[in-house]
């Protein structure tokens, strides 16, 4: 009963601070319009795992893990939005195929999981990808002299829900 209540706990904690973490980005490269250092390979991988998430909990009939996929959809989606708004209009379309192409390619890869191995074999592959989603947004930040487009309260949130 006890171990019930925690894993109930954890899953709660889980879908908030998941759900959460890319909100406080979201809301400021919407307010700011700052995007120096936020990747945009990072914000398609983003959108491509989550919405493989929701259609993951809806596959096999787990609904405790839509709501974070979808609010994580919406809040990557926006982040892409304020980058695109953010560029100059010359500059918008790579940044644009960059969002596309990364969501596209990494929904191929579950996409071929499930075709092979069905739900379980996609669920895998999905708990992968959760791991290198936020790769190319550790490497853009790394490499980037400017992070001022960078939400600290991402980061922390990413680092909370990680422990």
């Amino acid at each position: 009963m006890l171990t019930e209540t925690w894993t109930i706990v954890i899953l709660i904690a889980a879908n908030v601070l998941g759900g959460a973490m890319a909100l406080p980005q979201a809301m400021k490269t919407l307010r700011t319009g700052r995007i120096e250092g936020v990747s945009t390979v990072w914000v398609g991988l983003s959108v491509g795992v989550n919405l493989w998430w929701v259609g993951y909990g809806l596959g096999v009939d787990d609904i405790g893990i839509v709501p974070v996929g979808a609010i994580s959809v919406t809040a990557y989606s926006l982040i892409g939005l304020g980058l695109a708004r953010a560029l100059s209009s010359h500059a918008r379309s790579q940044p644009a195929v960059q969002m596309v192409a990364s969501a596209v390619g990494v929904a191929s890869v579950p996409a071929v999981a499930l075709w092979v191995g069905g739900w379980p074999a996609a669920g895998v592959i999905l708990g992968l990808l959760y791991g290198v989603q936020l790769s190319p947004a550790v490497v853009t930040a790394y490499r980037s002299t400017d992070v001022s487009g960078v939400s600290v309260s991402t980061w922390i949130i990413a680092l909370v829900e990680a422990v």
